[in-house]
């Protein structure tokens, strides 16, 4: 016989999912997106002002970086969704109890991976839409 009270023993571990998907993969889900727009950002800035500056043309290596972070961006995404299929059936009750009790955490970590990086792709495909659309020199004006 357990010495511990019936009610501590009916509870069960608030994520029963933890082992079906790696923790790497849950850190890849969430971050990956966000680290890939981030870094399209800091180096298509870089690009542009060093190439705005030479008498290069710098937007095929802008399409190329913004090309590589929309197939990175979309990686990321099927990664959480392929994280979220594995984990969607957690608990029961679905979000409201999730909120409530707290109960789903890795389907919790696993949906908002997915969310962020349905986001972030959308801003990846915007600023690929820029670097297409609108000169990559537009009001940079040299000095030299």
């Amino acid at each position: 016989m357990s010495d511990l009270h019936p009610l501590a023993t009916a509870v069960s571990h608030p994520a029963p999912s933890r082992s079906k998907v790696p923790g790497w993969r849950i850190a890849l889900g969430l971050m990956l997106a966000p680290a890939v727009f981030s870094l399209q950002v800091v180096v298509s800035y870089v690009v542009a002002a060093v190439g705005c500056g030479a008498s290069d043309d710098a937007r095929p290596i802008l399409i190329a970086v913004n090309l590589l972070a929309v197939v990175l961006t979309f990686g990321g995404a099927s990664i959480a969704f392929a994280n979220y299929r594995a984990t969607r059936h957690e608990k029961a009750g679905g979000s409201s109890r999730t909120e409530e009790i707290g109960e789903g955490r890795t389907r919790f970590l696993a949906y908002f991976g997915l969310c962020a990086s349905s986001v972030f792709g959308l801003a990846v495909l915007l600023q690929l839409t820029a670097v297409l659309i609108v000169s990559t020199c537009l009001g940079f004006a040299s000095f030299t």
